[in-house]
């Protein structure tokens, strides 16, 4: 058996190219989270000498929050292992469903621009990226295009793709909601945003590629959109009053 991990060096620089994801995706969430609190307050007085304090909290938490995710993906790196048979190919990682492909079950293999190789199963969650960063990179290629040939016109699975447009349509979304008075967009919004969000959870609890404690996390978006529909709700029917804008 054939077993293959990814480079020390290599885990860093997934990594650092993570970081730089998701520091748009936490601006936007401190930036709509801001938007959302000064149309609830309703005193402009108040947000004057609430919100230099309430900032730098809200940045103190998201930035911890970040560094402990980046923190937990470095660990999990650490574990990624592509293991090659006579007759299969698997993925393993800790705390994460492993991924095991026959020969005869893979129906296609691809290379992304930057280098990652995609290998598609025959169900949508059969899905194995192995990263540019793996160890012995070039026999690694040379092996899996013996078991099935490599396209070059590879590309990741949409969530992936369009994360960042999705979260920026959600948090405009929610904004939107929060802000807006008119009962026709607001319901629309909270429409468009329940979709988004229940397609987006339930994609990520198929995904064989999140570990378990992270798919168990993310069963607090159900509470979002929860909070979300009831607040669509309450303001459709009028049992939130809102005050209108200037």
């Amino acid at each position: 058996m054939q077993t293959y991990s990814i480079r020390k060096e290599g885990i860093k620089e997934i990594t650092n190219k993570n970081l730089l994801r998701s520091i748009p995706i936490m601006i936007l969430a401190l930036a709509g989270g801001i938007l959302i609190g000064m149309r609830n307050t309703g005193n402009a007085e108040a947000e004057v000498n609430v919100w230099p304090y309430l900032i730098p909290l809200m940045v103190i938490t998201l930035g911890i929050g970040l560094y402990r995710g980046l923190k937990k993906q470095e660990q999990l790196l650490a574990t990624y292992r592509i293991n090659i048979t006579d007759d299969m190919i698997s993925r393993e990682q800790s705390n994460t469903p492993t991924i095991s492909l026959y020969f005869n079950d893979v129906v296609e293999m691809s290379k992304l621009s930057g280098g990652s190789i995609i290998i598609k199963g025959k169900k949508p969650e059969d899905l194995i990226t192995i990263p540019q960063q793996i160890e012995n990179y070039d026999l690694l290629e040379k092996t899996l295009h013996n078991i099935k040939p490599i396209s070059q016109s590879g590309q990741l699975p949409f969530l992936q793709r369009y994360g960042l447009v999705l979260a920026i349509l959600n948090m405009a979304l929610m904004v939107v909601v929060y802000r807006v008075e008119n009962k026709w967009i607001v319901g629309l919004a909270g429409l468009v945003f329940t979709a988004v969000m229940i397609w987006s959870y339930l994609t990520i609890q198929r995904s064989k590629d999140i570990d378990n404690k992270t798919r168990k996390g993310l069963r607090l978006s159900i509470l979002v959109i929860a909070a979300v529909l009831i607040y669509v709700i309450f303001k459709l029917t009028g049992l939130v009053d809102v005050p209108t804008q200037g």
